[in-house]
């Protein structure tokens, strides 16, 4: 169980080229694709459950 906090964060088609080491203060994001990957950033697979086998995490 946890929460995801995200603050000002653009995605404009594709990730913003090192958002995380440019805002420190940001815990971490989620990114949903249209193809059912889920891609993490500053999270690990360890770090949350998902309840659906129909999409696949990929490390970011």
């Amino acid at each position: 169980d946890g929460e995801i906090e995200t603050t000002n964060l653009f995605f404009a088609g594709e990730p913003v080229k090192d958002w995380g080491k440019d805002n420190p203060d940001l815990l971490g994001a989620v990114f949903v694709t249209t193809d059912n990957k889920i891609y993490l950033s500053k999270f690990t697979p360890n770090d949350f459950h998902l309840l659906s086998d129909e999409f696949e995490v990929v490390q970011h």
